[in-house]
């Protein structure tokens, strides 16, 4: 026969098992496993348009008499990061059945960034150069999961029902600088 290691009964370690195809043999999906895990990907932020609106009051924010600050609203934030991490987990199996747990944790650096640029007229002339900018910073992501499936010969389809969980902060700042008017 052939020596298949993953199929060996002191290995309990194993998420699941080999065998020589879909044949008769019983597949033992029982036991813990834990693992690592690196990551990429790319994240869009659906910023609210009026998220700087409560900055614009402060001073020296305040418009000077006469000028109504023109604030562009702010768009989607967008970006790409790397991470790593850690799962682990355990099944247990009765006949054909398997129920089991996993939990999941990555940290990453997603930073996605919007901003925006307004000009202010008065009198028809420019005056000044209006800034509004968000960055959202998604730092830590992980994830509980169950998970209840049925044994087919070597193949497990299976459902899950689970929660996510993160550790995210918005940095918002807003700035007007004066326009430089030609004589």
């Amino acid at each position: 026969g052939v020596a298949q290691a993953a199929d060996r009964p002191d290995l309990p370690f194993r998420r699941g098992s080999f065998t020589e195809g879909l044949s008769a043999t019983s597949v033992n999906w029982q036991g813990s496993y834990v693992g690592g895990q690196v990551s990429y990907g790319s994240v869009t932020s659906k910023v609210p348009s009026g998220l700087t609106n409560d900055l614009r009051n402060f001073y020296p924010m305040v418009p000077p008499p006469g000028v109504a600050y023109d604030w562009e609203p702010l768009g989607s934030a967008h970006g790409n990061a790397t991470g790593y991490g850690a799962f682990a987990g355990y099944n247990s199996q009765w006949d054909d059945v398997v129920v089991g747990f996993e939990a999941n944790y990555i940290h990453d650096g997603f930073r996605s960034v919007t901003n925006s640029v307004g000009p202010i007229y008065v009198a028809g002339a420019l005056q000044s150069i209006t800034h509004s900018n968000a960055t959202v910073k998604l730092s830590d992501f992980g994830s509980l999961r169950v998970r209840g499936g049925y044994v087919m010969g070597c193949f497990l389809p299976y459902l899950f029902a689970g929660t996510g969980f993160g550790s995210q902060t918005v940095d918002r700042t807003i700035s007007a600088f004066p326009y430089p008017l030609l004589p």
